[in-house]
């Protein structure tokens, strides 16, 4: 292919040299690049990580404090309180 661009007067076996060599700068930086972009993808996947683990606390969370609202529903209940019901107070 270089003798054809250079036979059909395309480019000059100096300037495939020049293109060669920015090809390999280019080619070196989307190496550089790629490897950025893993470790920001690693990153990201350890970030996502502990964003599920803190959703799943805080579903737990939530669930606790259902069960401490319905547990207190049922004492204000016990106590002579008007509630709903002590297994779904205030609802």
């Amino acid at each position: 292919m270089r003798l054809r661009l250079i036979e059909r007067g395309f480019a000059t076996e100096d300037e495939l040299k020049v293109i060669d060599k920015e090809v390999g700068d280019v080619l070196g930086l989307v190496k550089k690049i790629e490897v950025d972009v893993n470790t920001i993808v690693g990153k990201l996947n350890t970030t996502i990580g502990g964003v599920e683990s803190i959703k799943a606390d805080t579903g737990n969370i939530v669930s606790g404090v259902r069960t401490a609202k319905r547990t207190a529903g049922c004492i204000y209940r016990k106590v002579g309180g008007t509630t709903q019901d002590c297994t779904n107070p205030g609802r």
